[in-house]
């Protein structure tokens, strides 16, 4: 992997997944009280810094979404940015209380615990309480565990709308291949 593409998707990565995990940061260490676990704020930290580098070497792997002028890389970078002002129109949210319940990061949170708590029972694993106790007593491993699965359902969303934006930016080039078309193709795509 060249570092200096690297280093180009990582500015352009970064500061996405920085801004969508600041509703579900906020929302963990607010609302779920885990401002006190030095460990859980660690953990969750560590979420956000791996999906800040997998993001970029995701995208570096992916031949057509390294070349940033191909039109699946226009549209996961046009679903990114759609996903970001949601996020960022989301931090407005977080200031009234019953309003919360209307974030993508709540239910992603929401089925993340549903899930973690499935899997420990699946597994035979006792935790101490619920799954909300779980994420200061059991130490790192939990609100990571939490954190990644809600940045992979939130993924999901991202990818939703970068195919949502593919279909608008397929639609608006086929639009224009019909009003200036080139003789020089022979089936005319």
């Amino acid at each position: 992997m060249n570092p200096a593409k690297f280093l180009r998707e990582f500015r352009f990565w970064a500061p996405i997944v920085v801004l969508n995990a600041l509703p579900g940061f906020v929302i963990a260490c607010y609302h779920l009280k885990l401002w006190k676990s030095g460990i859980a704020i660690a953990a969750m930290l560590s979420a956000i810094g791996l999906f800040t580098i997998l993001y970029p070497a995701f995208v570096l792997s992916v031949t057509h979404l390294a070349d940033r002028k191909h039109l699946l890389s226009r549209a996961l970078r046009t679903g990114a940015v759609l996903k970001s002002c949601m996020a960022g129109a989301g931090i407005l949210l977080l200031f009234g209380e019953r309003y919360v319940m209307c974030l993508p990061d709540t239910w992603a949170g929401l089925l993340s615990f549903g899930a973690l708590g499935e899997v420990r029972r699946w597994l035979g694993i006792r935790g101490k309480g619920s799954a909300m106790d779980g994420l200061v007593g059991d130490g790192f491993l939990t609100p990571f565990a939490v954190s990644v699965s809600v940045a992979l359902l939130l993924s999901f969303l991202l990818l939703f709308l970068a195919f949502a934006a593919l279909i608008v930016l397929q639609w608006q080039k086929r639009r224009e291949m019909f009003r200036n078309p080139d003789p020089r193709r022979i089936d005319g795509i």
